[in-house]
């Protein structure tokens, strides 16, 4: 391919600096952002400096100027909007010959990253979309957006991205892309190999007796527990659930006798009990606030037990460690779940970088 394709372009966010006012306001006037805007005017340059000394000495607001090849094309501004600070609001433009090229994802991807690591109470993002603006609704929608509706002047949408729901985008996108490459193989999954996987539910048998026990297994992927569980005679009344479509799907041609579901437990209850609950290789690939959410995972998960709950984590007691991978610190957990039952075991024996701790009623 060409030096201008997507793979060969690192786009970049770097926080506004005092010296690009000259160039964003030249592009704030330019008529394509302009036409786009909430207010549809130019601004002068008296409004504009202010504005932009209002938003280097503010605690509430960020703007990140975007870059490729160490060329400014655009601009994401994000800006805080409750008393309780747990929600922004997100703007974002691009100059001529910059839209549509697939830049505005990865800017966003950055962008969000970046804001969730600054401001760790965020748990919600909006965007306000001018009717008119066809391409600004289609590019929100993409990044997972939710139409929460209008804004009082009904001139524009309001659209909404919760924190968990941005996760489970992220995980959905990336595990059916898997699925569709390799299909019914431990690939997939994206396990390191059969047997990694292998250890991590034997590790997982200990937690009890299991024969005829009624299990759940919490992102279940391909059922692979299930699989071993049966081949080692370890016969249980299983449950499966993943957020990720195509996993479902092709467990359920796997095994067309095992009740599966396509499920994300923090958005919609799981009405029944469980005698155990399992869960094994969720919490690696969460990007924002991952702390948070295995902490709200944990706790949903363990009230769904009538006996215990068994998971695992990566270890922040890692020698080495992957990029983009979330390492829990063990430490930290367990003082977390003895928030929840003083009955645990915690293992971290069995792999270099990983650990497993069983909680019980």
């Amino acid at each position: 391919m060409g030096n201008n394709s997507r793979e060969n372009i690192k786009v970049i966010l770097r926080e506004l600096r005092k010296e690009d006012a000259e160039m964003i306001y030249e592009w704030q006037n330019s008529e394509n952002i302009v036409r786009f805007s909430s207010s549809q005017r130019k601004v002068s340059i008296e409004e504009h400096n202010k504005w932009i000394d209002s938003i280097l000495g503010s605690h509430e607001k960020l703007v990140y100027i975007i870059e490729i090849n160490n060329k400014s094309i655009g601009q994401i501004r994000f800006e805080k909007t409750s008393s309780s600070g747990d929600e922004v609001i997100v703007s974002i433009y691009f100059i001529v010959g910059f839209t549509g090229k697939g830049f505005g994802s990865l800017a966003m991807e950055q962008g969000i990253y970046k804001i969730f690591e600054k401001w760790k109470e965020i748990n919600c993002i909006k965007a306000h979309v001018r009717k008119d603006n066809i391409q600004g609704i289609k590019f929100f929608q993409k990044q997972g957006f939710k139409l929460y509706g209008t804004d009082v002047e009904d001139t524009h949408y309001i659209y909404v991205l919760q924190i968990n729901e941005y996760n489970a985008k992220k995980n959905r996108d990336y595990y059916s892309k898997l699925v569709k490459i390799y299909g019914n193989d431990i690939r997939s999954l994206n396990w390191g190999s059969r047997a990694s996987q292998e250890l991590r539910f034997k590790i997982f048998t200990e937690i009890g007796d299991l024969q005829g026990k009624k299990i759940l297994d919490v992102g279940c992927g391909l059922c692979d527990f299930y699989e071993y569980l049966t081949r080692n005679k370890i016969y249980v009344d299983y449950k499966g659930i993943d957020i990720t479509p195509e996993m479902i799907e092709l467990s359920q041609k796997r095994f067309p006798e095992l009740k599966l579901e396509i499920k994300d437990i923090l958005v919609e209850k799981e009405v029944e009990t469980y005698d155990y609950v399992f869960a094994s290789g969720i919490f690696y690939l969460i990007e924002v606030a991952p702390s948070d959410f295995m902490k709200k995972m944990i706790k949903t998960m363990f009230e769904l037990t009538n006996f215990g709950l068994a998971f695992n984590s990566l270890s922040a007691w890692a020698s080495q460690k992957e990029e983009k991978e979330f390492y829990a610190e063990p430490t930290e957990v367990i003082n977390f779940c003895r928030s929840l039952t003083n009955k645990i075991i915690f293992k971290h024996h069995y792999h270099p970088a990983d650990f497993t701790i069983f909680l019980y009623k």
